[in-house]
């Protein structure tokens, strides 16, 4: 967890060189958020990894839980791929 203010002024007094960020305090990041103007920052959203590989793995290991939950087999998973 960060206290945003003081990661600013840190950032801001050369205390850490710099920061990448995809949660904020207040979501969406309120437009007036110094960390906006400051290139030393990277932001990204709160779902920055999110890709359609990303929620193919997802997909696929719920349902290989799901299978060894129940105690099935789910060796054969790959053949449906």
């Amino acid at each position: 967890m960060v206290d945003e203010p003081a990661l600013v002024a840190a950032l801001q007094n050369g205390i850490i060189a710099g920061a990448a960020l995809d949660v904020f305090e207040a979501e969406p990041l309120p437009s007036s958020s110094p960390l906006l103007q400051m290139e030393n920052v990277m932001l990204a959203p709160h779902n920055a990894n999110s890709s359609p590989a990303a929620w193919e793995r997802v997909h696929w290991n719920t349902i290989k839980n799901l299978l060894d939950g129940l105690g099935m087999d789910a060796s054969d998973l790959g053949k449906f791929r």
